[in-house]
């Protein structure tokens, strides 16, 4: 009798586990903006959920915006910069860094 109660509480255990909702990114966190004087360029990082393609389009201070350089070069496709590094992988996120060129 122990060992059907010790099995019925281990599958509601691993039902519950796999039924209850999970906390999604509605827009990425920017953790943070570094500024090197010296290379002229701003590092943004950031945590997007692993399978979203959010890159850092543009990065504007007043009226000025600044553009990260593209893959492609003419600034359409995955939107992924030269740039783009990804620090970290961690329970379905990524911590993303995009370098803009001033």
């Amino acid at each position: 009798m122990k060992k059907w109660i010790i099995i019925l509480v281990v599958i509601i255990a691993l039902g519950t586990y796999f039924t209850w909702p999970k906390t999604h990114l509605k827009e990425p966190v920017v953790m943070s903006v570094q500024f090197d004087e010296a290379a002229k360029t701003l590092a943004v990082s950031y945590i997007v959920e692993q399978d979203d393609s959010t890159y850092v389009m543009e990065i504007a201070h007043d009226t000025k915006g600044f553009y990260p350089p593209r893959s492609n070069g003419n600034g359409d496709g995955d939107g992924e910069t030269d740039y783009t590094q990804v620090l970290a992988k961690q329970n379905g996120y990524e911590l993303r860094e995009d370098i803009v060129v001033l």
